[in-house]
C-alpha cells in the first residue's frame, strides 16, 4: 500500500470544437487531496473484469461530496478514471475508489 499520497480530481466536459468533434476538457476540483492507494490483485481484476469494469488500483480518501464517478484522477503525473466507487455503509467517512490508467 503506497500510504500519504496526494492526487488530484478533475471534473471533465465534453463539448465540441469548431469542426464538430468533441474535446475532453478538465476542470480541477481537489487538488493535493491525501489518500492511500493500494495494487488490486489479479484475481480482483478477474472479478471486475466479469462485472464489466476495468480496475488497477483501489484508492482510499475521506470522504468528500465534490467526488464522483465521472472524474478523472491525476497520480504520479498519470491520468486514472474512475470504474467504482464506495462509500462504506453510507457513513460519509471515507471513499473506495476503483481507478484504472487512462490511455
Amino acid at each position: 500500500m503506497r500510504k500519504n499520497q496526494s492526487v488530484t480530481f478533475k471534473s471533465v466536459t465534453e463539448t465540441a470544437d469548431d469542426g464538430g468533434s468533441l474535446v475532453e476538457t478538465t476542470t480541477t476540483v481537489l487538488s493535493n487531496y491525501p489518500c492511500m492507494i493500494d495494487d488490486v490483485s489479479s484475481t480482483e481484476r478477474v472479478i471486475a473484469e466479469r462485472n464489466g469494469h476495468q480496475v488497477s488500483h483501489r484508492l482510499y480518501c475521506n470522504y468528500n461530496s465534490s467526488i464522483t464517478k465521472d472524474m478523472i484522477i491525476t497520480w504520479d503525473s498519470n491520468d486514472y478514471r474512475i470504474t467504482y466507487l464506495r462509500n462504506p455503509n453510507n457513513l460519509d467517512r471515507l471513499l473506495e475508489l476503483d481507478i484504472y490508467r487512462n490511455g
